[in-house]
């Protein structure tokens, strides 16, 4: 697990977030109707997300979607390479000490 510093609180990103939707909703031309019935997220929906970052997770999926940025979730949670037995053997030999031992 890495040691990373968050410098930002989850109600920020979650503003950010909407924001950055409704910025780019914008870029493409959409109106909110617009993106409501290509999305099927009803329009007050996204007006609060916009506002707020509040949404569940499957109507973020559906505008992400929709504003053609799906593919960005998938390196959310990046996948854990795991060892076998003998790579774990190999990388334990090839360990050297910090500390010198007398």
């Amino acid at each position: 697990m890495s040691d990373n510093i968050n410098i930002y609180l989850p109600v920020e990103v979650k503003k950010k977030i909407g924001e950055r939707a409704k910025s780019l909703r914008l870029q493409l031309g959409y109106k909110r109707t617009t993106l409501a019935t290509k999305s099927g997220v009803p329009a007050p929906t996204l007006k609060r997300f916009e506002e707020s970052g509040d949404i569940s997770l499957s109507s973020l999926l559906k505008i992400a979607n929709a504003l053609g940025c799906l593919d960005g979730f998938l390196n959310l949670f990046p996948s854990v390479t795991t060892l076998t037995i003998s790579e774990l053997e190999q990388k334990e030999d090839n360990y050297k000490r910090k500390r010198g031992r007398i």
